[in-house]
Order: structure tokens, then C-alpha cells, then sequence
């Protein structure tokens, strides 16, 4: 799971297939609800998206689980 996390990460810093990683994103939020990490480049994407909103609340998940 992190190794594929670190490859999104590159992805959204490349601001590529956003769309596409975002929707892969969610789905692991969705099967990793209690991974932090997930929902952290999770929020990154949105941001890359303009989804400032989404993106506050998604950290805001990864922070309360820490």
C-alpha cells in the first residue's frame, strides 16, 4: 500500500490523470478507512483538482485518525 501511495503521490505532483487517481484513491479510502495515509494523498488529488472543500474535509478524516 505505501509503495502505491508514494506512486500517486508522483502522479498528482505531475498533475496527471487526476481523475483517474482520485477515483482509485476513494476506493482505497473506502477498503483502508482506518489508514490516515490513504486519506492524506487522497486530499492531495482533490487540491490538485480544485476541490478545496473535499479536500479540508479528507484531511480533516486522516487528522482524526492520528
Amino acid at each position: 500500500l505505501n509503495a502505491g501511495l508514494a506512486g500517486y503521490e508522483q502522479i498528482i505532483r505531475a498533475n496527471t490523470a487526476l481523475d483517474a487517481v482520485v477515483d482509485d484513491l476513494t476506493r482505497l479510502a473506502e477498503q483502508h478507512a482506518d489508514n490516515p495515509a490513504v486519506y492524506r494523498v487522497l486530499g492531495d488529488g482533490l487540491m490538485r483538482q480544485g476541490r478545496l472543500q473535499a479536500a479540508l474535509d479528507t484531511y480533516r478524516k486522516a487528522l482524526n485518525q492520528l
